[in-house]
């Protein structure tokens, strides 16, 4: 598996389209395609890019050594589980994050709003920031 494949699988796991990726990256997204494409090198600038904008490790990134993602504090569950997630062969639940991860702010507002009516109707309470 070379560099590009790697990159590319970074892309996937993180449920992003190639224009939101490149977003991410200041690329534009025929960039992204060409990389993918193996049409186009990576360079040093978008390496360092990819590992420090999505917690990438760069040495699984170089050459496939280790995991993906670079360890984690004890209490950052969520990176983990999307990582499994989006590895995993439950498509229901890799189409569920993808949409997640598709979300607009006020989409995100609109689903904070039917938590806290549930909340509020079950009577139970969670904090947000």
């Amino acid at each position: 598996m070379e560099i590009r494949d790697r990159f590319k699988l970074v892309r996937e796991a993180l449920g992003l389209s190639q224009a939101e990726f490149g977003q991410r990256l200041s690329l534009e997204r025929s960039t992204i395609s060409l990389i993918e494409r193996k049409q186009r090198n990576l360079t040093d600038r978008t390496i360092k890019d990819v590992s420090r904008e999505f917690r990438i490790d760069p040495l699984w990134l170089d050459n496939g050594e280790g995991e993906m993602f670079l360890e984690q504090e004890e209490d950052d569950e969520v990176t983990k589980f999307l990582a499994k997630v989006a590895f995993g062969e439950n498509k229901f639940h890799q189409n569920l994050f993808k949409t997640f991860a598709r979300m607009d702010q006020s989409e995100w507002d609109a689903l904070e709003g039917i938590v806290d009516k549930y909340l509020e109707v079950s009577g139970k309470k969670i904090e947000t920031d």
